[in-house]
């Protein structure tokens, strides 16, 4: 079986890789079907002590920055099964400056924070507060570094639980990959924990649809396109990848690729203007087909309007896939594509940047006193 670009380029020589800057990043997309299964297996064992976090809580906060943000948003529709219209994914920078707008006071709930680094300052700020200042508020956590201050910060208090996924779900290139997926897939877990054995099948599928086409797909042809925009478009939890699609043209690229994600129903009213012969349209589609009469109807609209340079439907198997986990599946191709049009463009994927602007954890912030801080 003849390899795929991203397995060619996983396979040079360590010499070459390091020298074109792809030592870290492409392997660290081609390991995520095995980091999902170790990811399930450390999580759903743990199914016990996640009910009991959860039980009699009335509300959940699910908490984070960048492609935290966006991991979070991709758990809220889990959290939903539980919490209906209690379930909010928020920015922890939010939720650093009003507390007040997104934790009720005097009900019990339960805040979950998820950070790669479990450094970022706003997020292991938001989550002190709140634990001075909402004590009702059950806290749990995902991080990829099990010394970070959130990991210690959740061990100071024996009820709170705080899942640290494996090292190698800890990225080393820039661009955050292996972090974000694993982290979606241990927190939709522990956010609905109800049948252990059925969410670990349901990862499994998942892991093995994308293991049968990981970078054998269109992307490096793409990229070869030359496309000088890029728009995203995903309906609910698909506008959350499409969101952390966006991030990662721009992490890989140096913000040199304009990028653009929204809701299908929504790109109409405006955005739409986005589009130019140069342009290329990736429209994440989601899995109920009630929702699917509409995104198919713009997205018939666009292909016939011949305005785009590319309109591209990307689509997961499997009709009984959530659309969380159809979210993951279309974050390895929006993490393939961006890793070719980083080299399409001649950057070093492994660190495209360097202006000092985006670092692994985030600098130059100052936490100030807050409210009853």
């Amino acid at each position: 079986m003849s390899l795929s670009p991203l397995q060619r380029i996983v396979a040079e020589d360590e010499a070459a890789r390091k020298q074109k800057g792809t030592f870290h990043t492409p392997a660290e997309i081609l390991q995520q079907p095995w980091l999902w299964r170790e990811t399930a297996g450390r999580v759903t064992p743990l199914a016990d002590r996640a009910r009991s976090t959860l039980k009699g809580r009335e509300f959940i906060v699910i908490s984070g920055a960048g492609s935290s943000l966006h991991a979070g948003r991709l758990i809220e529709d889990a959290a939903r099964a539980r919490f209906g219209a209690d379930a909010h994914a928020v920015s922890c920078t939010d939720l650093l400056l009003r507390a007040e707008s997104y934790v009720p006071k005097g009900r019990p709930g339960v805040l979950l924070s998820l950070s790669r680094s479990g450094e970022s300052p706003e997020t292991v700020e938001a989550a002190r507060r709140i634990s001075e200042a909402y004590p009702q508020v059950a806290q749990m956590a995902v991080v990829c570094n099990a010394q970070s201050s959130l990991a210690k910060l959740m061990a100071a208090r024996p009820e709170n639980l705080c899942v640290a996924l494996h090292e190698k779900a800890y990225d080393r290139g820039l661009a955050t990959t292996s972090s974000v997926t694993s982290t979606v897939v241990a927190g939709r877990f522990l956010v609905d924990p109800s049948d252990p054995a059925e969410y670990s099948d349901r990862i499994e599928r998942l892991a093995k649809s994308v293991e049968s086409g990981l970078g054998g797909g269109p992307e490096e042809a793409l990229a070869a396109l030359n496309p000088e925009r890029v728009i995203f478009l995903g309906s609910g939890a698909l506008e959350a990848a499409a969101q952390e699609a966006a991030h990662k043209v721009l992490e890989l690229t140096d913000g040199q690729v304009p990028v653009m994600a929204r809701s299908p129903l929504e790109f109409r009213h405006g955005p739409i203007a986005f589009i130019t012969p140069k342009t290329l349209v990736v429209f994440l589609i989601h899995p109920e087909p009630d929702i699917q009469l509409y995104e198919r109807d713009l997205l018939n609209q666009l292909v016939a309007s011949k305005t785009a340079l590319k309109v591209l439907e990307v689509s997961g198997e499997g009709g009984d896939r959530r659309a969380g986990e159809q979210g993951i599946f279309c974050l390895v191709f929006a993490q393939i594509l961006s890793l070719f049009l980083s080299l399409r463009r001649g950057f070093i994927p492994d660190r495209p940047h360097d202006r000092g602007l985006v670092n692994p954890v985030v600098q130059g912030v100052k936490i100030h006193p807050g409210k009853g801080a």
